[in-house]
């Protein structure tokens, strides 16, 4: 036999959900906003050349690159934490209908992403209204999750048969 909850308890348990949802959207907001900073910081830091100069040139430009490269992995580490915590909740939700539990679960992960995916661009397009780093932070999140994901379809198989002795 399987447990159901009353339709109040459901409906409390969707509105913890909901907060949980919108807690790990503030969090998005606030990692959004330190990279910006850290990105401002650096970009300071390599305009003023207040780097030491035993750091050589190539990697003075590196230094330049790396919060812009820091965000989109943000980005993807975050919706992959999330898409864990939405199972999770929609599992302690425990939903009567699959098509119910289908429904809530891609509502959960529609909007997370999405908000997660864009609010960056939105930001930078709609506040700072800044065009060139509008380009250059949309140019680092297509070209980083294009190399992630060739690494990950790369290397990922690669690594499950080694982990399990398959390699050959």
């Amino acid at each position: 036999m399987e447990l159901q909850y009353s339709d109040i308890t459901r409906q409390v348990k969707q509105i913890v959900s909901l907060l949980a949802s919108l807690l790990c959207l503030l969090v998005v907001l606030v990692s959004m906003l330190a990279n910006f900073w850290f990105d401002d910081y650096i970009q300071d830091l390599c305009s003023s050349d207040q780097l030491p100069s035993f750091v050589p040139s190539f990697l003075r430009r590196f230094i330049k690159y790396t919060p812009k490269i820091l965000l989109p992995v943000t980005v993807g580490c975050l919706d992959a934490l999330y898409s864990n915590i939405a199972v999770s909740l929609n599992n302690w939700e425990n939903y009567k209908h699959q098509r119910t539990y289908e429904n809530w679960l891609v509502l959960k992960l529609i909007m997370f992403k999405f908000v997660n995916s864009f609010l960056a661009l939105f930001y930078i397009a709609f506040y700072l209204q800044d065009f060139d780093r509008l380009k250059d932070t949309l140019a680092a999140l297509l070209i980083t999750k294009q190399i992630v994901g060739n690494f990950g379809e790369i290397l990922g198989p690669t690594i499950i048969s080694w982990v399990k002795g398959d390699y050959r």
